[in-house]
């Protein structure tokens, strides 16, 4: 006697198997957003958000800023780049839109 009601059980399966492998990865991804929304910064953070403000005012400075012990020392920041990012996204995001961009680049990263 031949059941054919049993030939395909195996296709049953994928429904909920992809929908756990789903909420699995779901779950995962939430748990590293968790993790990565402290709201912690580098104690250098303002100043570079700073220093980027400065170069979208005025331009490159060619000697050091905000220096008390070499005062118009000539000077090549290394940061230039990334202080301009995060002036421009505290002016147009505010410190909760940074952090918001954290948390997708860290989810980005991880998923």
């Amino acid at each position: 006697m031949s059941d054919d009601r049993y030939a395909n059980s195996n296709l049953r399966l994928t429904g909920p198997s992809k929908w756990l492998e789903g909420a699995v990865l779901l779950a995962l991804i939430l748990v590293c957003a968790l993790a990565m929304s402290a709201n912690r910064a580098d104690v250098d953070f303002w100043g570079h958000v700073q220093y980027g403000m400065d170069v979208l005012a005025d331009g490159l400075p060619r000697t050091t800023t905000y220096s008390y012990t070499a005062p118009d020392y000539p000077w090549i920041n290394h940061e230039n780049l990334a202080e301009l990012l995060m002036a421009l996204g505290v002016v147009h995001l505010g410190p909760t839109g940074l952090l918001a961009i954290k948390l997708m680049l860290g989810v980005w990263i991880v998923g």
